[in-house]
């Protein structure tokens, strides 16, 4: 990810729609540490948005990023336990009770086949994953260039991807399906447009005006009450709940 972008997510992630829909799903889909000593690592930590309520949960939680931008911007929001290293080979063995692991896969530099293994091989038996990524390669746009991403996953990619390193599927779902049309009309316009796909380009990552953020909120927070109750067969990102076997 370019130095940009990571300032641009410290200043907007923790209001962002998008970024509090997305912490709105994971706390569903998780539903709280097994235990008051869960060990949490969250591969490609970033800022450290998400660390952050991790620990308010309950977790002990540790983060991991390649850039060293990220993790400086993480430390400023207090978290001390950050190492510095690579999704494909995590410096971990057994270590933890839960691993997330968001919009990692797709990055130039990861090979998801390593990364999945690396994350298999840190949990702990009985340990849970959560990986999620950008969903449809059809819908690549000028956001997933400026956060060096080549692929957008299927869900049955993702799902297998885990099975083929040794992790059992609990869920598999598509998220943001309210928003799908919308944010897929969009991204194909914009991608449509001379001039406006280019590997120099910013993200989408921006502030949107108020009550434009506070509905795209609401209608999030009506998929995750869903959520609770099936999984969604489309929508612009995909994930896994996986478990390692006791």
């Amino acid at each position: 990810m370019q130095a940009r972008e990571y300032a641009q997510l410290y200043a907007t992630e923790d209001e962002h729609w998008w970024f509090r829909a997305l912490r709105l799903f994971i706390g569903t889909l998780l539903g709280g540490p097994d235990g008051a000593e869960a060990q949490a690592l969250d591969v490609g930590c970033g800022t450290g948005a998400l660390g952050a309520h991790l620990q308010r949960w309950g977790y002990h939680f540790s983060g991991l990023d390649y850039s060293r931008d990220g993790l400086a911007f993480a430390q400023q929001r207090g978290l001390r336990r950050l190492v510095s290293g690579s999704a494909n080979q995590l410096p971990f063995k057994e270590s933890f009770d839960l691993i997330t692991c968001i919009d990692v896969l797709e990055v130039d530099a990861v090979t998801p086949e390593a990364a999945m293994a690396s994350i298999r091989a840190a949990l702990k038996p009985g340990g849970r994953a959560l990986v999620l990524a950008a969903a449809f390669q059809w819908l690549y746009s000028q956001h997933d260039l400026a956060v060096n991403s080549i692929h957008r996953f299927s869900r049955t990619e993702l799902a297998d991807l885990a099975r083929a390193s040794g992790l059992r599927v609990q869920r598999s779902s598509y998220l943001f399906a309210f928003l799908f049309p919308l944010t897929a009309t969009w991204k194909l316009i914009k991608r449509a447009v001379p001039g406006n796909f280019g590997a120099a380009g910013p993200s989408d990552v921006s502030a949107p005006p108020r009550l434009a953020n506070t509905l795209l909120f609401w209608i999030c927070r009506v998929e995750d009450w869903l959520l609770r109750y099936i999984n969604l067969p489309f929508g612009t990102s995909v994930m896994v709940l996986v478990e390692r076997a006791a």
